[in-house]
């Protein structure tokens, strides 16, 4: 886990049970009781579609964790959020842990994390690399109860516009986009670039963007 302050506010994290041509997914989330005191925190866990897959309540006394395996939650192929409520300030951090299993050994191909943290403001902006045949996986997932419109404009290193693109999330909803993709996004490889995402409500959306590249079917 990244080192960084405890927090208090509810925490969000994306979760997933993906696969690929030679590889398959676990994800642990890992959920980390930083203070001197015992607190208590509602967890709760959301497929792509925003419904509710599982839930807990847990205890955690001073410094201790808990992992969840939150990849057996989802169906093959799925993805979502992890929602984490502590109820003390400062005293939880916590991150998604997911790790790429090879289909021919016993072995791992790769791992990542993703750190928990509270919804971002009405504009978010991030970046986009396609050098080194990286693939760019962009999540967006919905943190709020009610439906969600959010804009996704992507520009090149000019700052260009080559795809502005609207959508409508339901409660809780997770989406992927591969911004790789050329007809969607009209990207080119061997380029970089920026992507402006605004929303018509205040932290009620994360974006997450995942960089991987793929050899011969395996994550390298």
């Amino acid at each position: 886990v990244d080192a960084k302050h405890g927090n208090g506010d509810t925490q969000f994290v994306p979760i997933s049970n993906l696969r690929g041509s030679c590889w398959t997914q676990s994800n642990w989330v890992e959920v980390i009781n930083v203070s001197g005191s015992v607190i208590r925190a509602d967890l709760r866990f959301r497929n792509q579609n925003g419904k509710l897959i599982g839930s807990q309540r847990t205890k955690l006394n001073a410094t201790a964790q808990i992992h969840i395996n939150t990849g057996a939650l989802l169906s093959e192929g799925g993805f979502g959020i992890a929602q984490i409520a502590p109820d003390t300030q400062g005293a939880l951090i916590g991150q998604s842990m997911v790790y790429f299993h090879d289909c021919e050994e016993d072995k791992l191909q790769s791992a990542y994390s993703s750190p928990s943290y509270i919804s971002g403001q009405d504009i978010q902006v991030g970046s986009y690399n396609r050098y080194l045949q990286m693939t760019n996986l962009v999540r967006l997932m919905s943190t709020t109860v009610n439906d969600l419109i959010f804009s996704m404009d992507v520009k090149t290193d000019k700052g260009n516009s080559t795809a502005i693109q609207q959508y409508r999330m339901q409660p809780y909803q997770s989406l992927h986009f591969n911004i790789s993709d050329p007809e969607l996004f009209n990207t080119r490889p061997d380029s970089y670039g920026q992507m402006v995402f605004s929303t018509n409500k205040r932290r009620k959306l994360m974006v997450e963007n995942l960089r991987v590249r793929e050899t011969n079917g395996k994550v390298d």
